[in-house]
């Protein structure tokens, strides 16, 4: 049975912007927060550490100080977290993410939650990366991971997959295989997000961006109708596409592009619908501020983004 509240509206903020405020001041995003199901954040910001890079404030100590596991049950809204596999700190020895993992879920559960969901970050993309190419001993290093955190947390924990697409992320067929490979392992997958490249879909034309769309409209009803009949909810982030997004007007417009391409392919809703933040806001790397979180009513923050992406949904305003 799945662990999440089933609502499809998903807010994941930037590492170092001012979600702490969305708890602070809950009266500047009522409506967002009615109809929102999930908030995810990464991994680092449930460690102990008083200070990391990027995240300003958003580190477990004051997330433990300012009730954020507790508001969140009472409003009804997930609260899960990011997490690595296969990446290169945990390459030579896996242990050390399920250690890491672990203590984000400690924490989780220590100030009240009933369940707890990692979601596996680019697990296979992150594996092909490292040049580990086998899907044997891509999928065996995420069922062990799972399988040990189900020891410790039982049927209170759940995992799951994002991946990039397209190549030089992953094709469909590859996902495909990666998710079923992980069944075939007894893992159960909470849900399936796909990061789309979409603007080397649209506008780069190495090869000519035709090409890629006619794949892109083939693929992803396929891909669609293969999560519905494996029973695994299939998401859709939507970003802008690139870095140095260094406002909200110019990252909330090139996201709103994304939606309407996406509405085009004229396919059923996606079960969750991810408005995600990662990217730059300079361009020597070291800020991860933008968009800005609350208000609601101030056109370009992320609270605003994610009503009207749902409102574009048919959802209606939120």
């Amino acid at each position: 049975m799945p662990l999440s509240t089933g609502k499809n509206l998903t807010l994941i903020p930037a590492a170092g912007s001012d979600w702490l405020h969305l708890f602070e001041d809950p009266d500047t995003w009522p409506n967002c927060r009615s109809q929102l199901g999930m908030i995810q954040i990464s991994y680092q910001s449930l460690w102990n550490q008083k200070s990391m890079p990027w995240f300003g404030p958003n580190v477990w100590p004051n997330i433990e100080a300012e009730g954020v596991v507790e508001k969140c049950q009472s409003w009804n809204i997930d609260l899960s977290f990011f997490t690595g596999i296969w990446k290169p700190q945990y390459l030579q020895d896996p242990k050390i993410a399920i250690r890491d993992a672990k203590q984000c879920c400690d924490n989780l559960f220590s100030a009240g939650a009933f369940s707890v969901i990692a979601d596996i970050d680019e697990g296979f993309y992150g594996a092909k990366q490292l040049g580990v190419m086998d899907l044997a001993t891509q999928a065996g290093r995420i069922a062990d991971f799972y399988k040990s955190l189900k020891t410790f947390y039982g049927d209170t924990f759940g995992l799951a997959i994002t991946e990039p697409y397209p190549p030089p992320g992953l094709s469909l067929e590859e996902i495909i295989a990666a998710l079923t490979q992980l069944q075939e392992l007894e893992v159960s997958i909470e849900w399936f997000d796909i990061d789309i490249n979409h603007r080397w879909i649209y506008h780069f034309n190495n090869p000519p961006a035709l090409i890629r769309q006619r794949q892109f409209h083939e693929d992803m009803p396929k891909l669609a109708a293969w999560c519905k009949a494996a029973n695994i909810p299939f998401g859709v982030i939507f970003w802008p596409g690139w870095d140095n997004q260094t406002t909200n007007q110019m990252y909330c417009e090139n996201t709103l592009g994304f939606v309407d391409d996406w509405l085009a392919l004229g396919m059923e809703t996606p079960s969750r619908l991810v408005s995600e933040c990662w990217v730059f806001s300079d361009e020597a790397h070291t800020q991860k501020l933008v968009p800005s979180n609350p208000p609601e009513d101030e056109t370009f923050t992320h609270t605003w983004l994610i009503r009207e992406i749902a409102s574009r949904f048919g959802w209606g305003a939120v």
